[in-house]
């Protein structure tokens, strides 16, 4: 993945996204693959709740993208 930011704007806030541990420890278990955010949560001991949180910032940030599969996302 190539991430772009063509003003510091946009490269603020991606740094801002990334700059948080768990967030970074989100991403660095979505590189092994696909997951879930129960999975997530399960893995790294979190609330689902929080996890939700993070990826939606990652999600705004453009570093995640949600897929739907069934019912689950």
């Amino acid at each position: 993945m190539i991430l772009k930011c063509s003003r510091p704007e946009e490269c603020a806030e991606l740094l801002k996204a990334i700059a948080e541990e768990n967030r970074i420890k989100i991403l660095r278990l979505l590189l092994k693959g696909d997951n879930y955010v129960n999975n997530i949560a399960e893995e790294l001991k979190m609330k689902q709740y929080h996890v939700s949180r993070h990826l939606t910032v990652l999600k705004k940030a453009g570093l995640v993208q949600a897929l739907s599969e069934g019912k689950r996302v």
